[in-house]
């Protein structure tokens, strides 16, 4: 059973260099994934990403992106929590989240106005069984990447956005 619907937000559009051009990484840090209702989190995020799709176009930097990436950081949330924990969460999480409640490729190309990565952060959550969770909520929905740190999200996140900004 959640407790709360309480969510600390973290937004943040981080400058990257990629082969001598400067280009935004969109950090999203949410803690309270585990303690909140699904549905509540679920559109929080989906909140939480249009705000960060209106401050990436207020950046000079994001006009001439020819892709972006959104950085999920829900590892503060996961820290410290045993595989059974962690699991049980996500099993009750995805039990009682909606339907086609996570976000397809076509919601975040419609607020980036381009393709968009998704690097989640997970901590020591099993990625795998994350992302079939995920899938299964929504079928249109993209697989998502997923790291352990924010650190090594935000490093993925550079080295895709390196790949799609090749010249």
């Amino acid at each position: 059973m959640f407790l709360t619907t309480t969510i600390e937000i973290e937004m943040e559009q981080v400058p990257v260099e990629v082969g001598g051009e400067k280009l935004l990484l969109s950090l999203l840090a949410l803690d309270g994934f585990l303690a909140s209702d699904p549905n509540a989190f679920l559109d929080t995020l989906h909140s939480a990403a249009q705000s960060l799709a209106k401050h990436f176009w207020s950046q000079p930097a994001a006009h001439h992106q020819r892709s972006a990436c959104m950085v999920l950081d829900l590892s503060s949330d996961l820290a410290g929590r045993s595989a059974r924990e962690l699991d049980a969460a996500l099993d009750s999480f995805f039990v009682q989240a909606r339907p086609h409640a996570v976000q397809t490729q076509k919601f975040m190309y419609a607020l980036f106005q381009r393709p968009v990565f998704q690097v989640f952060a997970l901590g020591n959550m099993d990625y795998e069984r994350f992302c079939q969770r995920w899938m299964t909520l929504n079928r249109d929905a993209n697989r998502p990447h997923c790291a352990t740190t924010r650190a090594q999200a935000m490093s993925f996140g550079r080295e895709l956005l390196t790949i799609a900004h090749r010249p």
